[in-house]
């Protein structure tokens, strides 16, 4: 599709396909994306370290985590839709970044 449009004037273009904001990374994933990963890593270990109710042996607990950001959200009145498969993008995050070489612990 990105071809067809390549074709037509530049003003007629949807920017979506050509926001040259969105940077890629060699993986194919967008930087904004890997950016809030690295975040949410970083996030679930400052929870993990301040709680012991947020730690399955010296890890991030994913499943307690986002247990508690669906009990916050509820209580907040939000719509918990997104929030439902915030577990395993949690695992995804750390596995992403392996914070334990940062030494972020």
């Amino acid at each position: 599709m990105r071809r067809w449009f390549e074709s037509m004037p530049i003003n007629d273009r949807p920017a979506f396909l050509f926001d040259e904001s969105r940077a890629i990374t060699p993986d194919g994933s967008e930087v904004a994306e890997m950016n809030t990963l690295k975040a949410l890593a970083v996030m679930a270990w400052l929870l993990a370290e301040n709680s012991s109710q947020y730690k399955k042996g010296n890890k991030p607990n994913c499943s307690a985590i986002k247990n508690a950001l669906l009990n916050r959200a509820t209580d907040a009145g939000m719509d918990t839709k997104g929030i439902a498969s915030l577990e395993k993008k949690i695992a995804t995050a750390l596995n992403l970044f392996d914070i334990d070489k940062h030494n972020f612990r």
